[in-house]
């Protein structure tokens, strides 16, 4: 039984190490361009470390999958205004929720730390040059 087990944890860990799908470069282009319609709002959630184990950590905005990310990666969504939740799903969840208003790009750091099998996922949010700064040194996911 236990090697049923330790086979389980094993793929369960190769599985979030796994690479992450990038999204094409037109996308990726526009997407630096920080250009969003007066009437929506835009949130880039990144992740500009280098820590040895890459594991994937899927990120959520108001219950939709935005995208997996992975070591130096971001995910962007177009939103309304208003009260936003973000979850990042890592070995834990951590969710943050911020509010935008029409014409507003915000930007979440997605932290991350060594937990006991996996990477644990923390959310701040981050001044906006500091956003851009380190979203134009990341790739965009799908």
């Amino acid at each position: 039984m236990k090697t049923v087990a330790a086979a389980a944890l094993l793929t369960a860990m190769l599985a979030a190490c796994a690479p992450v799908d990038y999204a094409d470069s037109e996308e990726a282009a526009e997407a630096q361009t920080f250009v969003v319609d007066g009437d929506r709002s835009r949130i880039y959630v990144y992740r500009d470390d280098n820590v040895v184990l890459n594991t994937r950590i899927s990120v959520s905005i108001d219950g939709e999958l935005v995208g997996v990310t992975g070591n130096k990666t971001y995910v962007v969504a177009t939103v309304d205004p208003g009260m936003h939740t973000i979850v990042a799903q890592g070995e834990n969840t951590d969710e943050l929720t911020v509010e935008t208003d029409g014409g507003e790009i915000v930007f979440v750091e997605l932290g991350v730390g060594l937990g006991a099998f996996t990477n644990r996922a923390n959310l701040f949010q981050v001044e906006p040059e500091a956003g851009k700064a380190a979203v134009v040194k990341t790739r965009l996911v799908k």
